[in-house]
């Protein structure tokens, strides 16, 4: 609710709370050593993002994950909820691969109804010590000064939650550490500076990527039929 707020007091406001939803369930590492596994389990948070109707922002709760790798997030706000790592800064080698329930693979956005008491919710975090080191060129003309290319990384494989992004330097070089193994879509999005800042196509190229092994990749950002600098 808006309140406006002038030279006087504003009095008879009326704030209503609403119980939290509550979402517990486990946290299991996959890709590592049982060892290696249990010392980061306590190293982890989980968070929870929820979206509503009418909210400028979603807003996140965090629960921290315990030596056996339980968790619980309360006051969670009802609706779509997307879990995540909240863990800061992000643990070098670990992904969240998927949220399973019951044996079942969920959607990247959970249902939180009113008051939900939602359990038995699995996080599946994949260890991985997988890279890839690229190069993006370019073609048919020149990006102009103060051009940035983000580059994005995530599985193929449905139902996968992986996104790890990375700045591509002013040689056009880039580096993604700590992926399992798998099969990735790299997306390389560029974004021409002026008043009104313009996004060019995103560049996309699959890669396969084993653990423990750095691949390389080289992808070409075609500027002929692309507007660079108000040139089309």
């Amino acid at each position: 609710t808006r309140v406006e707020v002038t030279e006087g007091d504003v009095d008879g406001l009326e704030v209503k709370l609403h119980r939290g939803s509550t979402i517990t369930g486990v946290v299991v590492i996959e890709g590592a050593s049982e060892r290696t596994a249990l010392s980061r389990l306590a190293q982890l948070s989980i968070g929870a993002s929820s979206s509503a109707e009418g909210l400028n922002a979603p807003i996140s709760q965090v629960g921290g994950v315990a030596p056996d790798g339980t968790f619980r997030i309360g006051g969670i706000r009802p609706g779509k909820v997307r879990l995540f790592l909240a863990t800061y800064p992000p643990p070098k080698g670990l992904s969240l691969g998927r949220i399973e329930r019951d044996g079942i693979v969920q959607p990247a956005l959970l249902d939180v109804a009113p008051g939900a008491q939602l359990s038995g919710i699995r996080v599946v975090v994949l260890y991985g010590s997988g890279s890839v080191r690229g190069m993006v060129r370019t073609e048919g003309g020149t990006l102009p000064e103060g051009a940035r290319m983000t580059i994005f990384i995530k599985p193929v494989a449905d139902g996968a939650l992986i996104y790890n992004p990375a700045i591509v330097d002013a040689r056009g070089h880039f580096l993604l550490d700590g992926l399992p193994t798998g099969d990735y879509e790299l997306t390389i999005n560029t974004m021409l500076p002026g008043d009104k800042p313009r996004w060019l196509p995103p560049l996309k190229q699959q890669v396969s990527i084993t653990s423990g092994i750095e691949s390389q990749v080289t992808l070409t950002l075609d500027l002929s039929a692309a507007p660079v600098g108000g040139r089309r």
